[in-house]
């Protein structure tokens, strides 16, 4: 191998860069370099290329201008028809030999590319890229904005950026440029999520209507009970819109009036405890000849006490201590019901504030898979996002209890493009046999294509399963049914992979090949073909 040195590189890192991009163009040149061998002065250009489309780039081409240390300039035509780059890949192009090794600098200016939608062909100069901008709205937007990014789970790069949309491309507010897509192939955002967080007055509307919503739940906590629970909630509700008709007026009542209750309720709570303990002491005084039942009584009356008080806990809003008291004397008359109401209905509040975690363990404490999965669907169809892990976390727990029709909502967010095809060449990814005649033509590759699945992973998860057959001379002796086949899950990176095969004998004849979806259960692709017997 030569010995070679770097005499040129951009990267877009420099003020100076010469790196451009032409408005429209499905890929963009993110690095060009040129190496040099020391020993032979041979130079080639090497170009790096990411896909900002949502397809897939079959081949492209392109003209280098490149201008040499005596001033003058080259023009050096390169080309890649076997790119096969996926969506939101980067891809090095096949080096290029230049005529000259005095290479000073050089602007790359793409022609053509093919994808598997259709042709690109430049039609004007490249220029600077377009960078990311600020987004400038009241304040009153900016926090409904930034209140509902945060409940979607939005990349944080999205904060404070304005979205730039044009005629088939657009720039994400997180910067990234993308083309002919509906989400930017870097935070996985939807460009019309992020055109309607840029309107200015919908998100006044939104933030008001939110607000009057917390407003109208306050006062029907409040309308159920001036408890002491109740008003605490109330209280915090009226807090978080402060700035909202009353509501600094009414969480100072809550707290007027929690001021005068809470020492009532504390009051009550010890004189139940002084109760208790003094009919303790009744019994143990008048029972001491019957010992045994004098502290199975008092058990009893301590435990009925407490259910009393889990009770009152219970209907004055207070579900989690009720819940957390009911537990202790669970085996008690129907303290284990009570519990289970108790968790229930805290789940049923942290449902209707939009806790979705909160609500899914508390339903699951209440032994309530229904509510969860109920929880767990809402959250799938409100967040229905392929880069979401938690759509991802909630589906895969619905598909597996086959909850409604989430295997085919999964099979729509995460749908595979999977290709298969076999031959002799590691780096052949179009011949497919079905059949390597003999060992003279060479080992056995089995080319694996993938695309889509759960954006949120660099890597696709997919089950392998390998049947093969034994023959002689020719002749199937064992099927597949009649020996073991390999059966395992593999990550697979987006573009083209290899697999290896798990049975290679020199008597194995048949082989069939199955890719099937982990989660549902789906077959994705499959291939039989015949190897070498001798």
């Amino acid at each position: 191998m030569g010995n070679y040195k770097v005499i040129f590189r951009d990267d877009w890192s420099g003020d100076s860069s010469l790196l451009k991009w032409e408005p429209g163009c499905p890929a963009m040149v993110t690095v060009v370099q040129v190496v040099r061998n020391v020993d032979t002065s041979e130079a080639y250009l090497q170009i790096k290329i990411e896909n900002l489309s949502a397809d897939i780039l079959n081949s492209i081409s392109g003209i280098a201008h490149v201008d040499y240390a005596d001033g003058s300039r080259g023009y050096v035509p390169f080309s890649e028809l076997d790119l096969d780059l996926p969506q939101c890949e980067q891809g090095a192009l096949k080096a290029t030999a230049l005529p000259r090794g005095d290479v000073e600098s050089v602007f790359i200016k793409l022609l053509q590319i093919d994808s598997q939608q259709g042709k690109w062909h430049s039609t004007g100069e490249p220029a600077e890229a377009p960078e990311r901008e600020p987004l400038s709205m009241i304040e009153k937007a900016m926090a409904e904005r930034d209140r509902q990014l945060k409940e979607l789970h939005a990349d944080s790069r999205i904060a404070g950026g304005k979205a730039q949309f044009h005629q088939g491309w657009w720039v994400c507010a997180c910067g990234c440029i993308n083309v002919e897509r509906e989400s930017c192939h870097r935070c996985k955002c939807h460009k019309d999520l992020l055109s309607d967080l840029q309107d200015e007055e919908s998100l006044c509307k939104s933030a008001d209507i939110r607000s009057q919503n917390i407003y109208d739940r306050a006062d029907s906590i409040i309308a159920s009970g001036e408890s002491v629970e109740n008003l605490k909630k109330a209280r915090e509700l009226f807090k978080g819109i402060s700035g909202w008709k009353d509501a600094e007026e009414r969480a100072k009542e809550c707290s007027e009036k929690l001021a005068v209750l809470e020492p009532k309720s504390a009051k009550k709570r010890k004189l139940l405890l002084c109760l208790a303990t003094a009919a303790a002491v009744l019994l143990v005084f008048f029972l001491t000849a019957g010992r045994p039942m004098a502290i199975k009584a008092i058990t009893g009356l301590q435990k009925e006490i407490r259910y009393r008080e889990a009770f009152s806990l219970y209907e004055g809003g207070n579900y989690r201590k009720a819940y957390a008291e009911f537990k202790l004397i669970r085996s008690y008359s129907e303290a284990s019901e009570m519990e289970a109401k108790a968790a229930n209905a805290l789940a049923e509040d942290y449902a209707k504030e939009g806790d979705t975690d909160q609500a899914i363990e508390w339903f699951k404490n209440a032994d309530n898979e229904t509510g969860a999965h109920e929880v767990e669907y809402g959250y799938v169809k409100k967040h229905y996002d392929s880069s979401d892990s938690k759509t991802k976390e909630y589906l895969d727990e619905l598909v597996d209890v086959g909850y409604r029709d989430a295997t085919e909502l999964y099979s729509d967010l995460y749908k595979l493009d999977v290709r298969i095809l076999v031959n002799s060449d590691e780096n052949d990814t179009e011949t497919s046999l079905t059949e390597i005649g003999s060992k003279s033509m060479g080992d056995t590759y089995v080319h694996v294509f993938v695309d889509g699945g759960d954006r949120s992973q660099e890597e696709v998860d997919i089950r392998v399963f390998e049947e093969y057959a034994w023959g002689i001379d020719g002749e199937v002796t064992n099927n597949y049914s009649e020996t073991q086949p390999a059966n395992y899950v593999k990550g697979f990176k987006r573009g083209w992979n290899l697999i290896r095969l798990w049975n290679q004998s020199s008597v194995i004849y048949d082989h069939r090949i199955t890719l099937i979806e982990p989660v549902t259960g789906e077959t994705l692709a499959t291939t039989e073909f015949r190897t070498p017997y001798n």
